[in-house]
């Protein structure tokens, strides 16, 4: 692992720096959004992914999209897409985090998300979905309903945000 050290700080920093800044509004307060467990599940699943990614190596990059300061989200825009080493889209991702597997469904329901993978919680199938980012072997770590309103809680009552540590590249270089 000695060579790859600077490769995983960087990687482990950069997930740190980006789960931080999913709970927060654009004056740095703590986001009340009452769907706020979707943003981070979204971060979650980009956030895994690259350190899978780094862990194996891979030049493969996970990305949610958000967008410019003062402009709103596009109508059925991606959530997450995944780049591969020259910046080329490779994969669409759209996220729904239902309270349940029918609500996951109906949220679908309500767009065109037409050449986008369905990315749902993990134990909510829904016809055609995933509980992970996996490309070219690289994957996310799933993420259940109840871990992503459990981090909501902690980051609305307490500002906490999740933190990655090298145990998590343990995993994803062991998985």
């Amino acid at each position: 692992l000695g060579a790859y050290a600077g490769q995983f700080d960087q990687a482990l920093s950069r997930a740190n720096d980006l789960s931080a800044q999913a709970i927060r509004c654009m004056n740095g307060s703590v986001s009340q959004c009452r769907n706020l467990d979707g943003f981070i599940a979204e971060h979650h699943h980009a956030n895994t992914f690259n350190l899978d990614a780094a862990a194996k190596g891979s030049a493969l990059r996970a990305r949610v999209l958000e967008p410019v300061p003062g402009n709103s989200y596009g109508r059925n825009s991606m959530d997450i897409g995944v780049y591969d080493a020259n910046g080329k889209l490779v994969s669409r991702y759209q996220v729904k985090y239902g309270a349940n597997a029918e609500a996951s469904a109906q949220l679908f329901e309500r767009g065109d998300y037409r050449g986008q993978r369905k990315l749902v919680p993990e134990g909510q199938a829904v016809e055609g979905s995933t509980d992970r980012i996996e490309v070219d072997g690289v994957r996310s770590r799933p993420l259940s309903k109840e871990d992503a309103k459990a981090a909501q809680e902690a980051a609305q009552q307490r500002a906490e945000s999740r933190a990655y540590d090298w145990r998590d590249m343990d995993k994803a270089v062991f998985a």
